[in-house]
C-alpha cells in the first residue's frame, strides 16, 4: 500500500489499467466501469464511484474522489473495480486497491 490520504482529501485520483493475461483490456466497448469502496474488514460498500475514462482504448480509467468519500479516519479503505459489459455481463479485476486515511492536522 503506496497511497495515504488525508481525512477528506479528494485528490489524488487513483488512475489503473485494466489488464488481463499480462494485456491491457480495451474497454471502449464498455457500459460502465466502477469502483465498489469499502472499508476493510466491513462488509458494507461505503460508495460506489463510476470511473472516468483516460484512456479507455487501453483500459486505463480514473477513479475521482468526491465530498465525503474519505471521511473515515484510521482505516484502510479497499476498492473492487467492476467492468460492466453489454447485455449486463459483469466482469470484476482480481485485485483490490487499498490505501489508507489517516487525521488531518487541521480536524
Amino acid at each position: 500500500m503506496s497511497l495515504i490520504y488525508r481525512k477528506n482529501d479528494q485528490l489524488p485520483s487513483p488512475q489503473v489499467t485494466f489488464t488481463r493475461g499480462g494485456t491491457a483490456i480495451d474497454l471502449s466497448g464498455a457500459t460502465a466501469v466502477r469502483g465498489h469502496v469499502k472499508i476493510k474488514g466491513q462488509s458494507t460498500i461505503k460508495v460506489t464511484r463510476s470511473l472516468t475514462p483516460v484512456d479507455a482504448a487501453n483500459g486505463i480509467f480514473r477513479l475521482d474522489w468526491q465530498s465525503g468519500d474519505l471521511n473515515t479516519v484510521a482505516a484502510i479503505y479497499q476498492v473492487e473495480l467492476e467492468i460492466e459489459w453489454t447485455a449486463g455481463v459483469y466482469e470484476t479485476a482480481p485485485d483490490l486497491l487499498e490505501f489508507a486515511v489517516v487525521e488531518d492536522f487541521s480536524t
